[in-house]
């Protein structure tokens, strides 16, 4: 397994998980809305992929703010 950082190129495979484990059409619309907000913010923001085997297998975003770093 390799973590990535995200690169539009993972946009697919992003979609195509949520797909495959039965996502309702608009939480996934409202999901790469998310990566494309949190992909220009790369100061508060950071996108990962998981890829094993060539195949991008999972992701996480995550937001964070200076009021709850620690």
């Amino acid at each position: 397994m390799i973590i990535l950082a995200y690169t539009s190129e993972h946009r697919p495979a992003i979609r195509r998980i949520l797909e495959n484990i039965g996502w309702a059409e608009q939480y996934i619309a409202s999901a790469e809305l998310a990566v494309d907000a949190f992909s220009k913010d790369g100061e508060a923001c950071c996108i990962y992929v998981a890829m094993e085997e060539a195949v991008i297998v999972g992701f996480v975003y995550v937001q964070c703010y200076a009021w709850n770093r620690l």
